[in-house]
């Protein structure tokens, strides 16, 4: 079945919190319906970073999550 996929890649930078970010977010569709697939990976840096990493971790799945509708 048909697929289509965009790459995400992306620098931010704060004078706390610096990341890089590469991901993939694809739609497969299937006699049923169609799903997107998400597959993002947030490289967090800087000295908020050594802090709180997992807390990052969950809000850019909440960010992600938000953005895509889920």
């Amino acid at each position: 079945h048909e697929s289509r996929s965009i790459r995400l890649r992306g620098i931010g930078v704060s004078p706390r919190l610096a990341f890089t970010l590469d991901g993939l977010l694809a739609v497969r569709e299937s006699e049923s319906g169609s799903a997107v697939e998400v597959d993002v990976e947030v490289l967090p840096s800087g000295t908020v970073a050594g802090l709180g990493q997992r807390r990052i971790g969950e809000q850019v799945r909440r960010l992600v999550a938000d953005f895509i509708g889920t």
